[in-house]
């Protein structure tokens, strides 16, 4: 193999990699996040193994479609029904 032959292979090599890069990142952000809001709630299984002989624990977590619903899950219980107050 000569020299030249390397280096055409490693300039091929990079402008593959390259082109796979770029088709990747294009198809990465067509793919949705989340859910479509709608009723009824999304189960996410939430389990996982340690390890070893029955290590880990299980479970599932419901989060509701609903947007409202989901935003006063994070509003504290004592702040339900006051207005936020600004400039105090």
């Amino acid at each position: 193999m000569g020299a030249g032959t390397v280096i055409v292979s490693v300039i091929a090599i990079a402008v593959v990699t390259a082109v796979l890069a770029v088709l990747r990142a294009k198809t990465d952000t067509l793919s949705p996040r989340g859910c479509e809001p709608g009723q009824g709630d999304q189960l996410i299984d939430i389990a996982y193994c340690s390890g070893g002989l029955g290590g880990g624990h299980g479970g599932v977590m419901r989060v509701t479609r609903d947007p409202q619903q989901y935003a006063r899950a994070f509003v504290p219980r004592h702040a339900s029904g006051k207005r936020h107050q600004t400039g105090k």
